[in-house]
């Protein structure tokens, strides 16, 4: 596919080529110390019956307090026996608004996802499609099947209902949303935050591995 030519794919490329930065996990120190002391996680219990309930709530208060983000990283798609695997650079926000871009191996974009509550449009080629979700676009148009209606919400590592699961820190490792099951398998601290670096999700007929290789651009707004 043809990359579409803006001031922005450099930035891209240069960003692709700079990903490798690690960050440090924010539970690293404090799973440790639950080791040592023989403590048990509760990753497979609800949000609302964790032995620390006030971790969850403030995590997941910290998480809505981030008004912009921007996320580079790699995804590998398993659906019916094949296998792709592209970059991305996903800028979002906490209105469910976001763009995200998928980038081949040589910083050249293959399409940009930008979503809106009321709409969704996807750009191929300098071609646009648009429709009111972005779900049936990426079915559509690029044969993926993925929640990205809610897709701010599963990079961020939010609670998606009743269903999701965490552990004593109060962190998301499961969440369910329709036919999908997401699973958190590990998180970094930005700005003293956790943000999830790994995740997997899981569908009827498709796997989709997500890793997050740097995080920027961090905006947050904390309530007076």
């Amino acid at each position: 596919m043809s990359p579409i030519h803006s001031s922005q794919d450099t930035l891209m490329s240069s960003m692709v080529k700079k990903a490798g930065r690690t960050l440090i996990p924010v539970f690293m120190g404090a799973a440790l110390a639950a080791t040592l002391s023989g403590c048990q996680t509760t990753a497979d219990i609800p949000a609302e019956q964790t032995a620390a309930p006030g971790f969850w709530q403030s995590h997941q208060g910290r998480l809505m307090s981030i008004t912009s983000i921007n996320m580079l990283g790699r995804v590998i798609i398993e659906q019916q026996g094949e296998r792709r695997a592209v970059n991305f650079f996903y800028r979002g926000s906490g209105n469910d608004s976001y763009e995200l871009r998928l980038i081949a191996g040589g910083g050249k974009q293959l399409a940009l996802l930008k979503v809106e509550p009321s709409r969704a449009v996807l750009d191929m080629k300098g071609t646009q499609h648009t429709g009111r979700s972005a779900e049936e676009l990426l079915l559509r148009h690029l044969k993926i099947k993925l929640p990205v209606n809610n897709f701010h919400k599963v990079l961020m590592g939010m609670s998606l209902g009743e269903d999701s699961k965490v552990n004593d820190f109060g962190l998301v490792t499961r969440s369910t949303l329709g036919a999908y099951t997401i699973d958190y398998l590990d998180y970094d601290s930005y700005q003293n935050i956790a943000i999830p670096r790994q995740l997997q999700i899981t569908g009827n007929d498709i796997t989709v591995d997500v890793t997050i290789r740097d995080i920027r651009d961090v905006q947050i707004k904390y309530p007076e």
